[in-house]
């Protein structure tokens, strides 16, 4: 009887080659893959290594985000159970305020005058962008009953008449 020959693990330089020969080895099955993808990971420590250290880096930095705009929000809201005096939250709202973010990585209590303005420009861009959505989408939901679906109701080419109109109204600054 003659001994079948040993599978060849396969080796790995990047956790590119990792994911593709996971998504082969699943054949189309997504969740299959990703659990190839790990235990194969598991089994090469320098690989494993970077991918815990850059997933590890980015949720600290989802973690401050979050709880910077926790911060900020906090800040600006009412809040008639503290019993802080006006003089002691204006301090503690510019000391938060400088740390603002602003285009370029700097911060707002870093900024020229020029940055500033360029970021003002920014969200003024932003914000008639999505003021043209909310007419869009708020005029969708006029024509609609409760319980009706938007593919039901509107076509394609209604839908998109219906942008256009938004974004008419939006250049007049109407709702």
């Amino acid at each position: 009887m003659t001994a079948l020959p040993a599978t060849i693990a396969p080796t790995f330089e990047s956790i590119d080659e990792v994911i593709n020969y996971a998504i082969e080895s699943a054949e189309g099955l997504w969740e299959e893959a990703g659990n190839i993808a790990f235990d194969e990971l598991r089994g090469i420590p320098e690989l494993y290594g970077s991918l815990s250290e850059t997933l590890i880096r980015q949720r600290l930095k989802d973690l401050i985000r979050y709880r910077s705009r926790n911060t900020r929000a906090a800040l600006l809201a009412p809040q008639p159970d503290r019993a802080l005096s006006d003089g002691a939250l204006v301090k503690m709202a510019f000391r938060n305020l400088y740390e603002f973010p602003i285009a370029g990585g700097k911060k707002l209590g870093d900024a020229g005058k020029a940055e500033v303005q360029e970021q003002a420009a920014f969200y003024r861009t932003q914000a008639i962008t999505e003021l043209k959505r909310a007419q869009w989408l708020n005029s969708i939901a006029r024509g609609m009953k409760v319980r009706e679906i938007v593919r039901s109701r509107y076509s394609l080419e209604e839908l998109t008449q219906l942008l256009g109109k938004a974004e008419q109204r939006a250049k007049r600054g109407k709702k």
